[in-house]
């Protein structure tokens, strides 16, 4: 029974996760600003269907605002199946001040060396406008990603789920 439960979830919250953005209802926030699209891109800006460990990433986030615009903090979660969050990239946690406008904006989140490795994972999407949720997704996007060269060294890892830079060195 609880494998069927896990099992169940899951396969949820991968239907949910294929819905085309613009044509989710499951939201929350007041709405002041709506998320209508959500794409990976190269560093070109070409659309692109799976990430590559150790290589760019964008995330390309339309969004629609009204009459209101001001102060806005965009926050992604992204996590594996079991729910484990791996990676928090959020605008107001790394620094950044961006500011929503009336009309139509695109919001571009980037990974030089993206840290993921082989897998699918899902991610949650918030926009905070003014300081109060404006949109909400759960499971707003399924990421696939393969592994790559995230070192240099030609070497693909063996371990982990999450890469980072790191050096060894005798002291």
């Amino acid at each position: 029974p609880v494998e069927e439960m896990l099992s169940y979830y899951e396969a949820r919250n991968r239907d949910v996760a294929r819905i085309p953005v613009a044509d989710r209802v499951d939201r929350a926030g007041d709405q002041r600003l709506r998320i209508k699209d959500i794409a990976l891109v190269d560093r070109s800006g070409t659309t692109i269907g799976t990430a590559i460990c150790g290589q760019y990433l964008g995330i390309r986030i339309t969004v629609e605002t009204g009459e209101v615009a001001g102060p806005l903090r965009v926050g992604i979660n992204m996590f594996e199946t079991e729910g484990y969050i791996l990676v928090n990239a959020n605008s107001g946690d790394q620094g950044s001040h961006l500011m929503a406008s009336a009309g139509e904006q695109v919001f571009l989140c980037e990974f030089d060396r993206f840290p993921l490795r082989r897998g699918s994972y899902r991610f949650n999407l918030n926009c905070e406008l003014a300081g109060v949720t404006a949109d909400k997704l759960v499971n707003a996007f399924e990421l696939h990603v393969e592994d790559g060269d995230f070192y240099g060294t030609g070497k693909l890892p063996h371990h982990g789920r999450v890469m980072v830079q790191h050096r060894w060195s005798t002291r």
